[in-house]
């Protein structure tokens, strides 16, 4: 009888220290949650997403991978060519020229047109397509000398600045004549890309990729997934356990149509998305943060003469001047509406909330006062998710 005592004990003992170490885990898996925030990153294509997490990377992770200073030659190479090809398509070169048709001013130029399309046949930013055109970009890269020349000559071409002054109305990259301009410090032997170089140049995100950060003790887990049609059905996969949402829109792509779509106004394109994101039922408890990009180019637009009507021909209810508080008023009220218009399916209180704010994602200074102000705001959305508010 004793030794069936002694093992009934024994096991009553082991059951404890089970329940004791279960019991710790959980506190410590709570202390880890309460530590770790899981941000969402979404929005249209080519609304800035990757360039703010290149951002975060340098303002609160161990600055740029490796990896993006590496591979910086070729994917400048590839910028640039896509680039150029963009403009001369939009010329005598493409199927669908703009119109009036615009022409090379030079007939120089043309064998160095010839040239640049065909190295850019085939390419885009997105990953497969960026290792598939590797090995040649590596052959140009071996001597630059002829393809810097063969872009010196056409950016200097009044038939080229013409068709770039148009680019509103073909796809052309933000960055375009940034890299146009940039393209001779390549040649140098000691060239090293600066830190405005990584952030600007253009890679598209394909697929579903995490960063994570530490801010003030607090690890910040950041999933970015393309924003591009083909990419969204992966968005739904990362709606799980998320704190909040980062949304991005361009302000600038007002007048601008979708690299996928032509007749979609980007613009438009990102509002229907963010209502239907708002909306979802997966998600009627995630609040989210609108980052308002690309504010640089915008103050831009509206500078040009009659700029709000330029404006208004793409949103019809505007009703504002050519001043730029103007249009960020209207493009800000356009997404109010949206989260105002909102009523949950068994009408029950909406709790979540839209925070807002302007953002230049090329400018790490800005990036840096809006992360800090956003960091409460987030800390506060987590502990209300882990119900400890």
């Amino acid at each position: 009888m004793a030794c069936i005592c002694g093992a009934d004990g024994q096991e009553e003992s082991d059951a404890r220290k089970r329940s004791l170490r279960i019991s710790q885990a959980l506190v410590e898996e709570g202390k880890r949650q309460h530590k770790e925030v899981r941000l969402l990153l979404l929005g249209a294509g080519e609304s800035g997403k990757t360039t703010i997490v290149k951002q975060l990377q340098i303002i609160h992770g161990h600055g740029l991978q490796q990896s993006l200073k590496d591979n910086f030659r070729v994917d400048l190479l590839r910028n640039v060519a896509v680039n150029m090809a963009e403009i001369l398509n939009a010329m005598e070169f493409g199927e669908r020229p703009l119109t009036p048709a615009l022409t090379l001013s030079n007939p120089k130029n043309l064998p160095h047109a010839k040239a640049i399309l065909e190295l850019a046949q085939g390419m885009t930013d997105y990953e497969r397509d960026r290792l598939e055109s590797a090995e040649r970009l590596q052959t140009v890269l071996s001597d630059s000398n002829q393809f810097v020349e063969q872009i010196d000559a056409l950016w200097a071409d009044a038939g080229v600045k013409a068709a770039f002054h148009r680019s509103p109305e073909f796809q052309l990259s933000d960055n375009a004549e940034y890299f146009f301009t940039r393209l001779k410090a390549l040649q140098a032997a000691n060239f090293e890309p600066t830190q405005d170089d990584a952030i600007r140049v253009r890679n598209q995100t394909s697929g579903v990729s995490e960063s994570t950060f530490v801010m003030a003790k607090h690890t910040f887990r950041i999933v970015d997934v393309g924003g591009q049609r083909q990419e969204r059905p992966k968005w739904i996969q990362c709606f799980s356990d998320v704190t909040a949402i980062i949304w991005v829109a361009s302000s600038s792509g007002f007048d601008l149509f979708l690299r996928e779509d032509g007749l979609q106004n980007r613009l438009v394109e990102s509002l229907t998305l963010f209502e239907s994101v708002w909306k979802n039922r997966f998600l009627r408890n995630v609040s989210i943060i609108l980052f308002l990009n690309k504010t640089d180019i915008l103050e831009e637009k509206m500078k040009r003469p009659n700029a709000g009507k330029r404006l208004k021909q793409f949103f019809g209810k505007y009703s504002g001047s050519d001043e730029l508080k103007d249009a960020m008023s209207f493009l800000l009220q356009q997404f109010e509406d949206i989260v105002a218009g909102y009523k949950s399916r068994d009408n029950t209180e909406v709790v979540k909330q839209l925070y807002c704010h302007f953002t230049c994602a090329v400018d790490t200074q800005n990036i840096t006062r809006v992360f800090d102000a956003c960091r409460d705001i987030i800390m506060r959305l987590n502990l209300g998710r882990l119900g400890l508010l």
